[in-house]
């Protein structure tokens, strides 16, 4: 312990003096003579490794140009342009059958006049096949009452009575008789009667493609109601309607300028192709009371149109008052459980109906981009 404290100021400095090498090592002559941080070998090594791993993606590695390579990426161009060919071909398929005009319709098909003729006429014959098929029947005659003054008929069952020798009492002072309310029918009932938005205008051959494809979703909708017996549809309307059309015709007019400037030779900035679209949506809306449950049906009916590609954009739910307080559960005996089995969870738990609103977008194919330029 002695000779430590003797030697200890030595072994101090000759600790120091090892840091002191350690350091200058590490920051003087380290660096001057390449050796660099570890951080600065670290990057140069990510740096050789990246160039590496270049040569092993084949993204990035020119193909070696040989027979079996050639084949291969001919098998797939090949392979993309059926499988490109067969969206087309589905679409176009739908585009004919959502423009085709219908069979009823026999005049000038690119008369507006003649057009809307039709459409009115068949919206209304649409409109009535289906509040008939679906009305209620009407309540049954109230039995007549006898009048104040015996001059009713009588009751079977009360006895005869014998003739009174009485004079008869003065009757009281006549009363005028309430106002009879007026009758219905008129321009504001029919405005509210009626369940479908139809096109109050059609002057032109465009108008005459929309209101033709707006007519077929009118009877897609009223035939999936029709044979689900769903007879609640209160309105079909069509949003957007004006916007759409006022957009579609805007667009026409301004790709039918710069076709002018390129056909002229007037080729500027403004002239530039602009990307061409290849669907429009047309949005309808329906309100009708129905059980939740029914709601999917109907939509999957709607899906299956051989003529309308349509998709659901939003859905509302109301609860009636009524429902509120409407017994549902139905408690019912069965002698067997195969005659349980058979029955319809409808008779067991009938749900009440409910007002739905709902939009859908059916979807206007106009073509492939080369197709749909010239739309």
């Amino acid at each position: 312990m002695e000779a430590l404290k003797k030697n200890g100021f030595a072994i101090a400095l000759s600790a120091a003096g090892v840091v002191a090498l350690v350091l200058l090592y590490m920051f003087v002559i380290g660096p001057a003579i390449g050796g660099g941080s570890l951080n600065d070998k670290k990057e140069a090594l990510q740096a050789q490794l990246t160039k590496l791993n270049r040569y092993g993606d084949k993204r990035k590695v020119l193909e070696l140009p040989t027979e079996a390579a050639k084949k291969n990426r001919e098998d797939a161009e090949k392979k993309l342009k059926e499988a490109i060919g067969n969206v087309h071909q589905f679409y176009s398929a739908r585009k004919e059958k959502f423009a085709e005009i219908p069979e009823g319709y026999t005049g000038d098909a690119d008369s507006p006049a003649g057009f809307k003729a039709y459409y009115d006429s068949r919206i209304e014959d649409l409109t009535k096949e289906y509040r008939t098929k679906f009305a209620k029947a009407p309540p049954p005659a109230a039995a007549e009452a006898p009048s104040p003054g015996g001059t009713g008929p009588a009751s079977p069952s009360a006895p005869a009575q014998p003739a009174s020798t009485t004079p008869p009492a003065v009757p009281p002072p006549a009363v005028a008789p309430a106002p009879v309310p007026p009758a219905r029918g008129g321009a504001a009932d029919a405005q509210e009667e009626k369940i479908v938005d139809a096109m109050a205008r059609i002057e032109k051959s465009e108008d005459i493609q929309r209101a033709n494809k707006e007519l077929w979703l009118v009877e897609e909708i009223f035939k999936a109601a029709t044979d689900l017996k769903l007879g609640g549809i209160q309105a079909i309307r069509f949003p957007g309607r004006t916007q759409a059309m006022t957009a579609r015709a805007e667009a026409a007019k301004k790709e039918a300028k710069k076709d002018s400037k390129r056909d002229s030779g007037k080729v500027g900035k403004d002239a530039a192709k602009a990307p061409a679209r290849t669907f429009e949506l047309i949005n309808v809306q329906v309100t009708l009371d129905m059980p939740l449950n029914q709601f999917e049906p109907l939509l999957a009916k709607l899906f299956q149109s051989e003529r309308a590609l349509l998709r659901l954009e939003s859905m509302d739910v109301r609860k009636k008052p009524e429902a509120l307080q409407t017994k549902v559960l139905v408690v019912k005996d069965y002698p067997t459980d195969g005659e349980a089995a058979k029955e319809s969870s409808d008779a067991l738990l009938a749900e009440p109906p409910e007002t739905i609103q709902f939009t859908l977008a059916a979807i206007d194919w106009l073509g492939a981009p080369e197709e749909a330029t010239a739309q």
